[in-house]
């Protein structure tokens, strides 16, 4: 019998579903998910990973997106950071959109793709490697649908935390796998490879409001705030269009009560 130990609280985690080729597990104590090929996996390239930032012809409209959601981040925290950090950045956008906004050349990105990492240098932004990243530290860390890709979140944040300066703020945005329709549809595996908001190769753990809390227990953080969004929600999200943004009075309800289809927490050292 296969046992697998939770990443975030260290309790065995229990099977929720399975399919042909991966198995989907969730912690009873954090509401941690996660999943495990049953073949021998091939490690994922992220060189070759298109992201949503590369599908865009328009960078420019992009970054004017990006430009709006971070200043509703900064102004829901009354913040007017000096500088900021993007970890996995891909190609720059919000480096570029916090450069912009802040009138200031202090925006720095890590990523591990080194195509995208070469595209946004050429561009003349400040995004490295993990390896190279100069060793410093930062008013703000954003952290945007990044540790959902990561199998060991924990080991992940504790490395992203040696960038965080005095009262500076780590913000972590990821796909809620206990929103309103994962909890409602149950947990169908589609393709075997999808079930509710894991799929791996690439989403391979998942995480509900709880889990923030027992990190942030863990780690010595204290949470700000711990909030839900949906996606047409544009303080949070890039434009679908006009139709499309249009929020429903029963999804801000079902975003206010923690069943939002993203999850934001903010936190700050203890």
């Amino acid at each position: 019998v296969m046992i697998k130990v939770c990443e975030v609280c260290g309790n065995r985690m229990k099977v929720f579903a399975k399919g042909d080729s991966y198995t989907y597990w969730r912690c009873a104590e954090c509401h941690w998910y996660s999943t495990s090929a049953n073949f021998t996996e091939r490690t994922f390239d992220y060189d070759e990973y298109e992201t949503f930032d590369a599908d865009l012809t328009n960078k420019d409209a992009l970054v004017m997106e990006a430009k709006r959601i971070l200043k509703y981040k900064f102004n829901l925290l009354n913040l007017k950071p000096g500088n900021f950090l993007d970890v996995g950045c891909s190609e720059g956008i919000f480096v570029k959109a916090y450069n912009e906004l802040m009138h200031s050349a202090e925006g720095y990105g890590i990523e591990v793709a080194k195509p995208k990492i070469q595209r946004a240098r050429d561009e003349g932004l400040k995004v490295h490697s993990f390896e190279d990243m100069p060793k410093k530290k930062f008013d703000f860390i954003f952290c945007r649908h990044v540790i959902e890709h990561i199998d060991k979140p924990i080991e992940y944040l504790r490395k992203i935390l040696e960038y965080i300066g005095e009262e500076g703020v780590l913000c972590i945005e990821t796909p809620n796998n206990e929103n309103w329709d994962n909890l409602r549809n149950g947990n169908s595996i589609r393709e075997d490879r999808f079930c509710r908001d894991l799929y791996p190769p690439t989403h391979v753990c998942g995480f509900a409001p709880k889990t923030f809390k027992v990190i942030g227990r863990n780690l010595n953080l204290h949470i700000i705030k711990l909030l839900t969004h949906d996606v047409r929600n544009c303080n949070w999200c890039y434009s679908l269009g006009e139709q499309e943004n249009e929020i429903s009075l029963k999804n801000r309800i079902i975003e206010n009560v923690y069943l939002g289809g993203n999850i934001a927490v903010f936190y700050k050292e203890k």
